[in-house]
């Protein structure tokens, strides 16, 4: 519900903003980040398979420019 409220809201997308968001939706608040991360991570499907691996953290600086 929060993030749906916020939609359409004129907003700067910068890390500030975006580590907000990431963390309305973690639950756990021992999981929730102030920053871009420092760890590679990784998603996975169901059945345990990784599915997806983002940008290394080296490259965040750089991709999260553009």
């Amino acid at each position: 519900m929060q993030l749906l409220r916020r939609a359409g809201e004129p907003a700067k997308v910068d890390e500030e903003w975006l580590v907000q968001l990431q963390n309305v939706i973690v639950r756990d608040v021992f999981s929730q980040e102030a920053s871009y991360r420092t760890r590679q991570n990784w998603l996975e499907d169901a059945t345990g398979r990784v599915d997806f691996f983002p940008a290394p953290v080296g490259d965040l600086p750089r991709v999260m420019q553009g």
